[in-house]
């Protein structure tokens, strides 16, 4: 008795890896290969070569977007060749690509701090539904606690 065939092929293993080198989401990249991110997932930890080509594709992945972000926040010069033609165009600095960049990078330090009034908003939740504030802002703690 045959069974289904087995998407584990190198086509399938190399349209993941291609699609991760290029920054596309692991479910992005199993959906690529017209599959669950599951079964991929099941693959890179029965396989290691397969989990270590996977590693390097995120790596490479990420060195290629944050020379970008690099270029970007620092700037360029322009780069000609022997002849004197323009290679790559001079690139400005952009402070706000290094904004973004610290606070997704260091996001304690530099992110965005939202605040709210949390004790308004639960004597608002408990006005509306009759309920008492102390028992609302206990069960959003318990909720901010993952309990």
């Amino acid at each position: 008795m045959a069974g289904r065939p087995s998407k584990r092929t190198p086509e399938r293993r190399e349209v993941i890896l291609r699609a991760i080198r290029t920054g596309q989401t692991e479910t992005a990249a199993a959906g690529m290969a017209d599959m669950d991110r599951s079964t991929m997932l099941r693959w890179a930890k029965s396989d290691a070569s397969f989990r270590a080509a996977l590693a390097l594709a995120h790596a490479t992945a990420e060195a290629r977007f944050t020379s970008v972000v690099t270029d970007d926040a620092f700037g360029r010069p322009a780069q000609y060749d022997d002849d004197h033609n323009l290679i790559r165009a001079e690139v400005k600095p952009n402070v706000a690509t290094a904004q973004w960049w610290l606070q997704h990078r260091r996001r304690q330090e530099y992110g965005q701090h939202i605040t709210m009034d949390v004790r308004g908003i639960a004597k608002k939740v408990a006005d509306e539904y009759g309920l008492d504030v102390a028992d609302v802002l206990a069960e959003a703690e318990a909720i901010l606690q993952g309990d």
